[in-house]
């Protein structure tokens, strides 16, 4: 009898405890499932500003496919430092100034993105640079940009690093200094003579900046100064003189700019004098 038993209730206590066990690990499972989908974030639920002429959606998803990342991040894993490197490694974006992850657990992120200030022309569409010579994606509007002029090497690297050519480089850190006040002074062009930068206006005036802003030699003005000289010069002439002849403005020199109308340059370039 007591074999019997033991033959009977045996295998169905075996079973009884199988199915609690099945039981636990399932509740367990769906438990760790609901607290993956609560604590994991969507990358496209991100929050940021896009760079100009792109959707977010679209910059959301060129940033996770540079970065690797996946669909789905978890909140509590670094997020914040994983989210820094990512977007960091696009080209639009210049820095990551914060990175907030609410109580609710939406995630928002404040950029900096690289603005264009130089369009270099080619053979295809002109390419954009940024105010360290970053080469800007191609979706990048040149529209309304100065024109760097000259032979320009190509570029040295993808997207997202800097053009290579020094002289190139040097014309774009002017361009970028110089872009508040672009639209006032007119820029059209920039090119580097001997080293130097050269900036050409809409009215054909030419501008020898000389070094790039913080690249100035011994005995030359700051950028601030040739800025202001500049911006001086060009306000004399349109409120005493009106639009005028176009005129040569050297910048350069510590003590004293000088001004004189491009047909007195070539007059005395012509008569072989300094």
């Amino acid at each position: 009898m007591r074999a019997w038993l033991v033959q009977t209730v045996a295998p169905l206590a075996l079973a009884a405890f199988v199915v609690a066990g099945v039981v636990v690990l399932g509740g367990a499972a769906a438990n760790d499932l609901r607290q993956h989908e609560r604590y994991s974030l969507a990358f496209e639920e991100v929050r940021c500003e896009s760079p100009p002429g792109v959707c977010r959606e679209e910059f959301l998803r060129e940033v996770q496919y540079e970065a690797e990342l996946p669909d789905h991040l978890d909140r509590f894993d670094a997020l914040a430092p994983r989210l820094r490197a990512a977007f960091l490694r696009h080209p639009w974006v210049e820095s990551v100034e914060r990175i907030e992850v609410s109580p609710t657990g939406s995630v928002r992120v404040w950029l900096t993105h690289r603005t264009p200030v130089l369009s270099i022309p080619g053979p295809g569409p002109a390419r954009v640079l940024d105010h360290d010579g970053v080469l800007l994606p191609r979706a990048a509007d040149s529209a309304g940009l100065p024109v760097f002029r000259g032979k320009v090497a190509g570029a040295a690297g993808p997207t997202g690093t800097p053009w290579g050519d020094p002289a190139v480089v040097a014309a774009a850190r002017t361009a970028g200094f110089l872009r508040p006040q672009g639209e006032r002074l007119g820029l059209e062009a920039f090119e580097v003579v001997r080293g130097e930068v050269v900036l050409w206006t809409s009215s054909g005036s030419r501008i020898l900046w000389g070094n790039a802003p913080g690249r100035e030699g011994a005995g030359e003005a700051t950028a601030v100064l040739k800025r202001d000289r500049l911006l001086n010069q060009l306000a004399r002439l349109a409120g005493n003189e009106g639009p005028g002849a176009a005129c040569e403005h050297d910048l350069r020199p510590a003590t004293g700019s000088t001004q004189q109308t491009l047909s007195e340059v070539v007059q005395v370039g012509s008569r072989g004098q300094p």
